[in-house]
Order: C-alpha cells, then sequence, then structure tokens
C-alpha cells in the first residue's frame, strides 16, 4: 500500500480490514449507531462527514469516527449497500499526518463538538424556507 498522507479517500466495503478501531477510545453507543444508520439509508450523500484516521503499524487506526465507521460496516454486513436514492454507501477517510500527537487529537475531537439546539435547527429551515 503507498503511503498516505493528509488525504481524504473513499474506501469500499472490500477495504474494511484496512481499518481498525482505537481499544481506548469510548465505547460505541448502539442506540446511535443505529441513528447513524438510519440516516445513510435514507440519504448516504448528506451524511458527508469522514472519520479520521493515522496510520500505525501499517493499518489505518480511527480517532475520530468510530460510531460512523461501525454503522457503515453493519449496514455492508447486513447487505445494505445503496440508500433510499440509489446512492452508493461509501466510507470517506481523512488520513493525516502521524507526526501528531493522536491520542491527543482523539481526545481533542471527541470534547470540542457543540451540538446545535433547538435555535440552531428553526435558524437553519427558516433559512432554507421550510416552516417546520
Amino acid at each position: 500500500m503507498r503511503e498516505i498522507r493528509n488525504e481524504y479517500f473513499y474506501l469500499t466495503r472490500h477495504d474494511v480490514d484496512m481499518i481498525s478501531t482505537c481499544e481506548f477510545n469510548r465505547n460505541i453507543v448502539k442506540k446511535h449507531v443505529k441513528k447513524i444508520k438510519a440516516a445513510l439509508l435514507k440519504d448516504s450523500k448528506s451524511f458527508y462527514v469522514a472519520i479520521i484516521v493515522v496510520m500505525h503499524d501499517g493499518k489505518m487506526v480511527i480517532i475520530d469516527g468510530n460510531h460512523r465507521f461501525t454503522a457503515i460496516k453493519e449496514l455492508w454486513e447486513e447487505g445494505n449497500y445503496l440508500d433510499s436514492k440509489g446512492n452508493e454507501i461509501e466510507l470517506r477517510v481523512q488520513c493525516i499526518n502521524e507526526k501528531v500527537d493522536a491520542e491527543k487529537l482523539m481526545v481533542q475531537l471527541n470534547n470540542t463538538s457543540l451540538k446545535w439546539g433547538v435555535m440552531d435547527f428553526i435558524r437553519f429551515n427558516s433559512h432554507r424556507g421550510n416552516p417546520s
């Protein structure tokens, strides 16, 4: 495999063995995986966020996106390769330079996200012309 540095790419169900989860990241919450799977099946192209990996011992290790990865992997294992619109369900990956402190970055990424509140959704839908 060629060296991958700081780039985005897609993996298919045939490449899933190239990725492993980080053993000391948070535990997988099945309810959250189920929610992601439903969103992907509805419209996988609207779910565009890449998982973030670093290279370690020749394998890609996830530092952000364990739930997204698990959801996509489960869909593929269940034989779901297309969403309801006919789009292929793909795994978008960002591989970052392994010279960063991967553990520190993993903690940062998992602690700096801010979920939208009700007003954020209202503002968003109002902007799009959707009153509901």
